[in-house]
């Protein structure tokens, strides 16, 4: 390999990324070159905003849009900028390719509970309270969804049993 040939990633999935040479083809180079995802560490961004890096990842989708762990970073991202009609069709072909995915539960929830569909939040959230082992994490968001369905007595039951105040008191009660 030449000293002046410079591959840059363009793509990137769990299993694989993808590099291209620029020298050869400086075109594609420009329009893919991921420069806001790290394409090492999915969860990782280089200091830009969160919008570069949403941009960025939706055009890796453009390219190839069969790349499921691209699309929940992108779903990820999308829910964090409270963009939740932006997260639903990403978040709706996670679920079709994915189905038994227990883990797309933790999305469903929060989408639905910020658009005010108590009624699907509480589902997926309990459904997800159910199988998790990290019952601290959704157990808040299911009680602020019957609390806000005034069904006081099953808030008051999934607190009790998600909030330890023993085990990470600033964590686990600091909404509260």
């Amino acid at each position: 390999m030449s000293s002046d040939t410079e591959y840059v990633p363009v793509i990137d999935d769990q299993l694989l990324v993808l590099y291209l040479n620029r020298s050869a083809h400086p075109d594609l180079a420009n329009r893919y070159e991921l420069k806001h995802v790290n394409p090492f560490m999915a969860n990782k961004t280089e200091g830009d905003t969160p919008d570069d890096v949403i941009d960025e990842l939706q055009r890796m989708l453009s390219a190839t849009p069969n790349l499921p762990d691209v699309r929940l970073t992108l779903t990820r991202y999308l829910i964090a900028q409270r963009r939740f009609d932006d997260a639903q069709p990403q978040l709706d072909i996670l679920i079709h390719w994915q189905p038994m995915n227990p883990s797309l539960l933790f999305f469903q929830g929060p989408i639905a509970h910020q658009k005010d569909n108590d009624e699907t939040a509480i589902s997926n959230n309990a459904r997800l309270f159910e199988i998790t082992d990290e019952r601290h994490k959704i157990g808040p968001l299911l009680g602020e969804c019957y609390v806000r369905s005034k069904d006081y007595i099953s808030a008051y039951e999934t607190f009790s049993a998600s909030i330890n105040p023993y085990r990470d008191a600033e964590n686990n009660l600091s909404p509260y």
